[in-house]
This record gives C-alpha cells, sequence and structure tokens, in this order.
C-alpha cells in the first residue's frame, strides 16, 4: 500500500468517527460544569504591552472552552509535562459531548520556535494517543511520517505570534478579569487552510498568552483555567 493511500484512510477513519460518536451524558455535564466556574481574581496590567509569552515550564497547563458557530460547547487544554534538554513532552486533551481524548507528543525544537514563531522548526520525536478507556496507542513509523504535518498544525497553538491591533483592553472570562490585554489577529494554517482569528493576550497565563479568541469559523475560546504548575501525565 503507497503513502498516499495509507493517508486517505487514515484520513477517512478520522472523518468517520468523528461523525458516528454517539453523545454522552456525562460528557455534556462535564462540559457544563466547566463552563459555569468562574473566578472573581483580576490580573493587573503589565508593565508593557504583551510580546511574547513566559518561558516554557513543566507543569504549565491552559484550558480553554470552544463554542463553535452552532453553539456546541467542548474543552480544550494544552500542559508542558516534560523537559529534557532541547526536548519537551507536550500534553493537548479534547473534550466533546461524544468524545475525551488526549494526545502526548515529544518533540524537539520548540525552544527555537518559540522564538522564531514558526512550528515548522519543530520536530516530532514520538507521538502517543488515548480515546476515551481505551489504551494508549504509540504512533511510530509510518503512520508517524504520514501525521507529523498533522501534529505540526495542531502545535501551531504554541509559535504562533499575534499582529498587535489594539492594547490596554479589559477583559473577562471565566478564569478571571485581565487587565491591560493586548488585541492581536493570527492566522494559521490548517489542513491546507487558512484560518484567522482575534484574540486578546496577557503575559501571565502561560504557553500562548491567550485569554480569549473569535475564529473566522465563528470558534469562539475563552480561558477556563491556567497554572504555572502542577500540569501532569494524564496517562
Amino acid at each position: 500500500m503507497t503513502i498516499k493511500s495509507l493517508t486517505l484512510l487514515l484520513c477517512i477513519a478520522i472523518i468517520v468517527g468523528a461523525c458516528s460518536t454517539p453523545e454522552k451524558p456525562k460528557n455534556q455535564q462535564d462540559i457544563g460544569t466547566a463552563f459555569g466556574k468562574s473566578k472573581t481574581v483580576t490580573y493587573p496590567a503589565p508593565p508593557v504591552p504583551f510580546e511574547t509569552p513566559m518561558y516554557l515550564q513543566v507543569g504549565q497547563f491552559v484550558r480553554y472552552g470552544i463554542t463553535d458557530k452552532d453553539g456546541k460547547k467542548s474543552i480544550a487544554s494544552y500542559s508542558v509535562i516534560g523537559h529534557d534538554g532541547d526536548v519537551w513532552v507536550l500534553e493537548s486533551y479534547s473534550l466533546t459531548s461524544g468524545n475525551e481524548s488526549w494526545t502526548q507528543l515529544k518533540v524537539a525544537g520548540l525552544d527555537k520556535a518559540m522564538v522564531s514563531r514558526s512550528s515548522d522548526d519543530i520536530n516530532i520525536i514520538t507521538a502517543r494517543t488515548r480515546n476515551n478507556n481505551d489504551a494508549p496507542t504509540e504512533i511510530d513509523g509510518v503512520v508517524l511520517s504520514i501525521t507529523k504535518g498533522i501534529y505540526k498544525d495542531a502545535l501551531s497553538h504554541w509559535t504562533l505570534k499575534p499582529t498587535p491591533i489594539g492594547k490596554d483592553d479589559v477583559i473577562t472570562v471565566p478564569a478571571g478579569t485581565f487587565a491591560g490585554t493586548m488585541k492581536g489577529t493570527t492566522i494559521m494554517q490548517m489542513f491546507g487552510s487558512s484560518l484567522s482569528a482575534t484574540g486578546f493576550y496577557h503575559p501571565d497565563v502561560p504557553i500562548s498568552g491567550l485569554v480569549k479568541s473569535t475564529s473566522s469559523n465563528g470558534v469562539e475560546m475563552s480561558l477556563l483555567d491556567f497554572g504555572t504548575s502542577g500540569a501532569k501525565a494524564s496517562f
């Protein structure tokens, strides 16, 4: 079987799986609970407008509530769970009404990518995934070579550099109120298409600094929770 055929089969499997997943009451309840929590803390305006996020450290995490154009809600989180020299171990988590999934990536070149703000500098070394209660799956060999581009696109959340279009906005989200945010625009490449977004950024938020955003496809992201320590591997 050719690489092209493998890629096509993989994409078909992903699409079919996504479309055939029934909604689960517990998932819907957990999503509603996460969206319903809010903090009253206020983060002061920084001395200078946001330019780049804080340095990565093991334990950092961010959790976002996502609402699509049809009003469907989901949760996405990103965390730093390991570091050795030039190699970082990153974990992403997704909770939708019908599915719960985790992805762990061991990557090199992330420090360079955080400076260049380009995911092209990232090298995916290994990948592990888990869906719902299934056993973890190791992604390697031919399959990893096929999916590296997809994983790199997904990591653009870590490396995108927003173009400033405003400052000093006060933004309130479930994670708190953030004074002096920088308003900026980004363009993300995903599956060969461009996706633009307008977001608000604050230096107290790790990983990307993002507090809230609205994308050109109608998807809204709001920060639910974050921290600079405490994140650990989920599996």
